[in-house]
């Protein structure tokens, strides 16, 4: 799932077989494994645990999370992880979604059904598109090659935020992003045969509006035809205040991606050239 950055949010498991006791839930940076300097905690809804995560100990810098429920269930130990991605923005949010004609019902479509459709298309879309619309982070691990340069394999890279050699962190101020998505070591090389890890930030600041308005009217279709609200005979679906989604059949080796024709000639025309590799 998708969170935005510097904002509290509260994330609930998948339901557990019955109701959970004993339950801990600990959080680590993925990119290092490292524990965030405040455990988040857990609550019992049912059979599921809220999980909460707050502004200033969670989610105050663009990162990845994993999270770990722990819990006993029929006096089995049990758990689920999951990741949580710190994002610089969404899309759209779910208030906005919810505008949309027929998605205002809270009961047939609550925040969190919305949410999760927005968060699964958008990250469909990106990696169709190789390339983040948000503000994200990632990290690279290489080998030294010799030379001053290596090629990132993260399209979009806006900045660095660490780097280490052979488990020494490095000044950034060191380094630099070229065009072309390479990354150099301005006053030497990277030995060969070194570990490197490079964290970095990347992405648009925000998606391009053509992009972002197929995008909310794939989201909306998708949670139409979960409720069987829009009915679809797999060429076109139209819903009686009239939007209309034309299909095709999915074919990534053809570009279309989604099948959605529309949502897919906008993720063609914003989408990072290829270069040699995905």
């Amino acid at each position: 799932m998708r969170v935005q950055k510097g904002t509290a949010v509260t994330v609930r498991t998948e339901p557990f077989d019955d109701t959970p006791s004993a339950v801990t839930v600990a959080a680590v940076r993925t990119s290092d494994g490292s524990t965030i300097s405040t455990a988040p905690t857990g609550a019992v809804i049912n059979n599921s645990v809220d999980v909460s995560l707050t502004a200033a100990a969670h989610t105050d810098e663009l990162d990845e999370l994993t999270v770990t429920v722990s819990a006993t269930v029929d006096s089995l130990a049990t758990l689920q992880i999951f990741t949580v991605d710190i994002v610089g923005s969404h899309y759209m949010t779910v208030g906005s979604l919810r505008a949309e004609p027929q998605l205002s019902d809270a009961a047939r479509y609550p925040d969190a059904l919305i949410a999760e459709f927005r968060d699964e298309m958008c990250e469909y879309v990106e990696r169709a598109a190789n390339v983040a619309y948000t503000p994200s982070f990632a990290q690279e691990t290489w080998v030294g090659n010799g030379t001053s340069v290596i090629v990132l394999r993260t399209h979009g890279a806006t900045s660095l935020t660490s780097l280490t050699i052979d488990g020494v962190a490095q000044t950034v101020s060191g380094f630099e992003l070229l065009d072309g998505g390479l990354l150099h070591y301005k006053s030497g090389v990277f030995t060969a045969g070194e570990p490197i890890v490079v964290s970095l930030e990347h992405g648009y600041v925000r998606p391009p509006p053509q992009l972002n308005r197929e995008v909310k009217h794939a989201i909306r279709s998708n949670l139409l035809s979960r409720s069987s609200q829009a009915p679809s005979n797999r060429l076109w679906e139209q819903t009686p205040d009239g939007l209309t989604v034309r299909y095709s059949t999915p074919d990534w080796a053809e570009r279309r991606f989604t099948g959605m024709m529309d949502l897919d000639a906008a993720i063609l025309a914003y989408r990072w050239p290829d270069i040699g590799f995905a």
